[in-house]
């Protein structure tokens, strides 16, 4: 079963994460942050995972803490989800248009951490969400879920347009390297023999 359940608590707050990786896009998050919310549910939607996602961290006028805490507990879940998975395709990469946007995102989902995030010059808050702290909620995401992780975008000015884009193409390219078309003895993940027919 591709599934996994994170229920943390700690000094900094708590986290509650169900998730499947074969579902449908079914989305339940709940962070405190609208913004972030949104970009979560995109992400999801766009991956046909199904993810319920409570976090509370108290004392976080700015979020910070509660980028770093989501992007790490979903990192987690993923991680879990795939432990035991084979026959995975490994590698998935999607072009995401979002209004004026074009975002490409690439993924390894079985390697060493790794992240490549260049968003270009976008404004410093959408809907009084700091966007740099979206490199920070893909980097503790990459880190966690030892993926690599590379989000390009391509052109666009709209801020909300592109952070779209790149939560979605992330979603669509994670959905692809995860899914597993072929049988238990053939496998594309990282230390182990491929056997293609």
């Amino acid at each position: 079963m591709r599934s996994s359940t994170i229920d943390r608590r700690t000094d900094r707050g708590q986290i509650a994460i169900s998730m499947s990786l074969d579902g449908t896009g079914r989305a339940e998050i709940d962070t405190g942050s609208d913004f972030l919310n949104h970009l979560l549910v995109g992400f999801t939607e766009c991956g046909r995972f199904n993810l319920s996602l409570r976090a509370r961290i108290p004392n976080d006028p700015d979020y910070h803490h509660t980028v770093e805490i989501v992007g790490e507990g979903l990192g987690d879940a993923f991680r879990e989800s795939l432990k035991d998975a084979t026959g995975i395709r490994r590698y998935g990469n999607f072009f995401m248009p979002v209004g004026d946007a074009l975002v490409l995102a690439a993924v390894d989902a079985d390697s060493i951490p790794y992240l490549i995030f260049n968003i270009g010059g976008v404004n410093k808050s959408v809907a009084g969400f700091d966007i740099s702290l979206v490199e920070t909620f893909f980097h503790a995401f990459t880190t966690s879920a030892k993926m690599n992780v590379q989000i390009n975008t391509q052109y666009g000015t709209d801020s909300h347009n592109i952070i779209e884009a790149a939560f979605k193409a992330l979603g669509y390219s994670i959905g692809a390297a995860v899914y597993a078309p072929y049988n238990n003895s053939t496998s594309l993940r990282k230390g182990t023999a491929v056997t293609l027919d």
